[in-house]
């Protein structure tokens, strides 16, 4: 279950666990890959560090954007999507009370019920949520799984949480990285919008001899009786006028 490519660094919380994650930053291009390695190199860790073995699913929450659920395997990501499904788990838990939360037997005294055959269908029996603090209104969890229960003892709970101060950190520099390239996007489509719509009202312009303002209308009036987006309208006037789409210097 464990990617062998991440290699444990036996220090939760130390050097080459800082190193580690910093290679992560660079090494990885979205979200959803960062949290996948991200998950990996706590599962490494903390295993290393407990002696046995244990997989990691992690889950991201931010304002406005649906949660994004990464794992070092597949059985880890399913528990975590078992439990977003639920409303509830050790992982939820642990995000909404910022403090550990461990489920030493899956089959015994489980606060969530429903979440026993999920952790049975993939092979857990003990699990420890463990939480990250972010900002900008987002927070995260841990969420760590292992096949035998009471699997998470005091020392597991320290060097888990000493992993996710220092991973901290390494996701709130990826998701800050991920909300500038969305917005650079956002900003380029505006401005191919923008440009095709002046193109369209320039190519009216020449053909009417109009002013801007009348242009404009018309362009209104041509989305109206269409039923369609100003932009998309822009783009088939302009290719009724002139022979081609509103091709800009913006698109790829």
């Amino acid at each position: 279950m464990r990617d062998p490519g991440i290699q444990p660094t036996g220090d939760p919380g130390g050097a080459s666990s800082i190193i580690q994650l910093q290679e992560l930053i660079l090494d990885t291009r979205t979200v959803n890959d960062f949290l996948d390695e991200l998950a990996g190199l706590a599962a490494s860790t903390v295993c290393s560090a407990v002696g046995h073995s244990v997989d990691c699913s992690v889950t991201l929450r931010r304002p406005e954007r649906p949660l994004t659920v990464g794992g070092n395997c597949s059985e880890a990501r399913a528990v975590d999507h078992a439990e977003l499904d639920l409303g509830g788990g050790p992982c939820l838990t642990a995000m909404d009370t910022h403090e550990p939360v461990v489920l030493e037997d899956a089959h015994n005294n489980n606060p969530w019920p429903q979440l026993e055959e999920a952790l049975e269908r993939n092979g857990y029996e003990s699990v420890l949520g463990v939480p990250m603090v972010l900002d900008d209104g987002a927070d995260a969890a841990l969420n760590f799984m292992a096949p035998e229960p009471q699997a998470f003892d005091s020392v597991a709970v320290d060097a888990a949480e000493d992993f996710a101060k220092v991973a901290s950190d390494a996701l709130r520099i990826s998701v800050r990285i991920a909300t500038e390239q969305l917005l650079a996007e956002n900003l380029r489509v505006a401005m191919a919008s923008r440009t095709t719509i002046d193109m369209a009202c320039g190519a009216l312009m020449a053909q009417h001899r109009c002013s801007a303002e009348t242009a404009f209308a018309i362009l209104a009036r041509a989305c109206t009786d269409r039923n369609g987006k100003l932009h998309a309208v822009a783009r088939d006037i302009l290719g009724d006028l002139t022979g081609h789409g509103g091709q800009t210097l913006f698109d790829n």
